[in-house]
């Protein structure tokens, strides 16, 4: 891959029109387009106009949040886009280019189910994981049409059924030995947990019966825009718990098994060099101290309830900001739900917890939710560096479950 960094910060993509951010794949363009440009050749994707036409006005954001992608790689390609790497052989380096020219004849839809990567070496792809086991086994869960009893004598609200999902959520990610502390870790593990972390949090929501009201692709939208702001939420709460809520303790559960110290400056990436590693710690200073200054430290100040933190999910996962793509009914039930559990936190903090003024702590816990937005969009920012300059290379094929930056 080459990237050339030059002074045309001012100037504009030429592929989609935003600023540019250098000279990425021998064009200037901005770190989104160069990344949805990587992912697509690496993937070898095909896409379909959504206009019908291949002449999609890509600076037209009336056109739709989304940019139309077939039209967005074949300007790709007419810019020139190149997609170069090297890859390391034992013996003697290689180069390989892989530059396309544009087919505007192209009628196929987008068949990343059907993608082949034989062409493509080990050893030009670290990683590559393919998501639509794991998506279909959530659809499979979603796909009930009746909330799971949880006691028939009961009438429990929606907050309670999610607090009651969520005990059973926590239970299943739980450690069940004590943890070690690992000096090394794999990306591919981290993916491989979150894994984990999806299918228990989608059993959690089918106790909810406002949740499995919503229409199946609904239940997908809500589902795909809140699990990795919930994923990061519950590691520290879980964390917090297990290990106690010592401010100078910056250990964070890694998974089921292993922490990571995140004091410790010296831990691994296995399978990065030690430059590499050293570059991708520098670029992540910053985001560490960030993570303990507005979102860790500030759980561990409030001692969060896991009632709270049911309270902290639903009002992540029932956000329709940035969610223009859900019914008019989701948008009446989510109305619901919301007005519902601001009663319901009344009660609780009232009768519950005995808090007559309970406001600030209210406050202090959706600024809590606030971070956790801002930390997923820095970390987002940095795994798209990441790419780009080759310093960590993961691709997550055949599942939007995992977008980064191709909005």
């Amino acid at each position: 891959m080459e990237v050339i960094m030059s002074k045309i910060d001012n100037n504009p993509c030429l592929i989609c029109g935003g600023k540019a951010k250098g000279v990425n794949f021998k064009v200037a363009s901005c770190r989104p387009c160069a990344e949805f440009y990587r992912r697509s050749i690496l993937a070898n994707r095909k896409y379909k106009c959504i206009r019908g036409s291949g002449k999609c006005n890509l600076e037209d954001k009336n056109y739709g949040k989304r940019l139309c992608r077939y039209c967005r790689l074949q300007k790709c390609k007419i810019a020139g886009m190149c997609f170069e790497r090297h890859v390391e052989n034992f013996e003697n380096p290689t180069k390989i280019e892989i530059c396309q020219e544009p087919s505007f004849n192209d009628k196929d839809t987008i068949t990343d189910s059907n993608s082949s990567f034989t062409s493509l070496s080990n050893s030009e792809i670290k990683q590559l994981i393919d998501m639509s086991p794991i998506e279909k086994a959530i659809e499979k869960i979603f796909a009930q049409t009746h909330a799971i009893p949880i006691d028939p004598r009961i009438k429990l609200s929606c907050l309670q059924q999610l607090d009651y999902g969520l005990s059973l959520c926590l239970e299943e990610l739980r450690p069940k030995c004590v943890v070690s502390v690992v000096q090394e870790f794999d990306v591919h593990d981290i993916v491989k947990h979150q894994e984990k972390f999806m299918i228990a949090f989608s059993k959690m929501l089918i106790y909810c019966e406002k949740f499995v009201e919503l229409e199946y692709v609904d239940k997908m939208s809500l589902f795909k825009k809140s699990w990795r702001l919930i994923y990061q939420l519950e590691r520290h709460y879980s964390s917090i718990q297990y290990f106690g809520g010592l401010l100078e303790d910056q250990r964070v559960l890694f998974d089921d098994t292993s922490t990571i110290d995140y004091g410790n400056a010296h831990v691994q990436i296995r399978g990065v060099d030690k430059a590499t590693r050293q570059k991708i710690f520098e670029t992540w200073g910053d985001f560490r101290h960030q993570l303990f200054q507005l979102l860790i430290n500030p759980m561990k100040s409030l001692q969060l309830t896991q009632y709270e933190m049911a309270f902290l999910i639903a009002q992540i996962l029932f956000s329709t900001q940035g969610n223009d793509s859900l019914s008019t009914k989701a948008q009446h039930i989510i109305e619901e739900v919301l007005e519902q559990i601001s009663n319901e936190m009344h009660h609780y903090y009232t009768n519950g917890m005995h808090l007559s003024n309970y406001a600030q702590r209210l406050i202090k816990l959706t600024k809590l939710i606030d971070a956790n937005k801002e930390l997923l969009e820095m970390k987002k920012k940095h795994f798209v560096i990441f790419r780009i300059f080759n310093l960590m290379e993961i691709d997550v094929v055949k599942s939007d479950l995992y977008e980064w930056s191709e909005e």
